[in-house]
């Protein structure tokens, strides 16, 4: 299965729907997980510290396909 995200658009909103450790837990159980290029940024989360934890980073064009 592809899990797939792309990062807030809102301003103000610094949360995030996955952390790097769930994305290990995720890429550990099989699945694969595409994250927008900075998805973690305001969160304060690389995306270096994604792609360690097994996620691909992509560019939001990638995610609509």
């Amino acid at each position: 299965m592809i899990i797939g995200s792309i990062k807030e658009q809102n301003a103000d909103e610094t949360r995030v729907a996955l952390v790097p450790s769930v994305v290990k837990k995720l890429t550990a159980s099989g699945f694969t997980v595409l994250l927008e290029n900075g998805f973690g940024q305001k969160a304060g989360f690389t995306d270096k510290e994604y792609i360690s934890a097994g996620a691909n980073t992509v560019s939001y064009t990638h995610l609509t396909l």
